[in-house]
């Protein structure tokens, strides 16, 4: 094999690699976003940053209880807001953490065959 065989045959495999890293690195993120949807009394909510902060904020307004519109718009009764903010919090940081463990993973991959096994 020539020299300039070769360089191209190593520039495409990174390329390959790249590419692989990409797509998994899109597959942990979209399983996290996934993951962060919390069920509460028939309503399913987004646990976002704002979201949360929404919570923390009535919550800090003492506000006990009330309904809130879900990620589908309807109205949700949540009789326990400190609950409902800690078990949220809770999913949210468990979430987080694995995503953050996985990521970490696969930043130590250099081969398309172990990033492919994360």
């Amino acid at each position: 094999m020539s020299d300039e065989q070769e360089k191209l045959e190593k520039a495409f495999e990174f390329a390959n690699y790249r590419i692989t890293v990409q797509n998994q690195k899109h597959v942990l993120k979209t399983k996290a976003i996934e993951l962060l949807t919390y069920y509460h009394n028939g309503g399913t909510f987004n646990i976002t940053h704002e979201f949360m902060g929404f919570i923390g904020s009535l919550i800090a307004n003492d506000h006990t209880s009330l309904p809130l519109l879900d990620s589908n718009n309807n109205p949700i009764m949540v009789e326990d807001l400190q609950e409902f903010y800690e078990e949220m919090l809770g999913q949210y940081m468990e979430v987080v953490n694995e995503y953050w463990k996985d990521y970490e993973e696969l930043k130590t991959k250099r081969n398309i065959k172990s990033v492919v096994n994360v």
